[in-house]
């Protein structure tokens, strides 16, 4: 199951928390292929027996959609003893041959965000320092002197539509 969750497209959201156990709650919205599905729902199912064994409690609520109200879709919800949500998941209809999966942990899944779509102007930006991403192995010695050296770097990578050109990003990296 991790193999399938780890390939899959995703939009990751993180929201502060008021109160509770956790500061914050995160969710991401994953994009699997319609027959990777039923091996993650077994997987989801085992995670549902380690919970329950631990006290917790599993109950299936409608999703909220963006503006508040409920949605057609389910979510299963996990409560802890005193009855607070603290993480859940849900699955959307089979379209085009993928299903959209919502997981979250520290509050409900929700539909907060906007749907996440495969194909189109998807982004990835990130803003990092390379001596920090040296230290952790993540830049390799084959990058050019100067962005090793660089105080800041900032990398955008588009996906270009698949008309234009089939399994090509477009990457633009500033150093600072």
């Amino acid at each position: 199951m991790c193999d399938v969750l780890l390939k899959a497209p995703v939009l990751v959201r993180l929201d502060a928390l008021e109160g509770g156990r956790f500061q914050a709650a995160i969710q991401a919205r994953l994009m699997l292929a319609a027959g990777e599905i039923d091996m993650t729902k077994r997987g989801l199912d085992a995670v549902d027996t380690a919970l329950l064994k631990r006290g917790f409690q599993r109950v299936e609520s409608p999703l909220l959609s963006p503006d508040g109200r409920s949605s057609n879709h389910v979510a299963v919800v996990w409560l802890d003893p005193q009855g607070h949500p603290q993480g859940g998941w849900s699955q959307g209809p089979a379209l085009q041959g993928q299903v959209e999966l919502l997981l979250a942990l520290g509050d409900a899944p929700n539909l907060r965000s906007n749907p996440l779509k495969r194909m189109g102007q998807q982004q990835l930006r990130l803003r990092a320092r390379p001596d920090q991403l040296a230290r952790l192995g993540w830049l390799g010695p084959g990058w050019p002197r100067v962005v090793g050296k660089a105080p800041q770097l900032e990398l955008e990578m588009t996906a270009l539509p698949e008309q234009q050109q089939p399994g090509w990003l477009r990457l633009q990296l500033d150093v600072r």
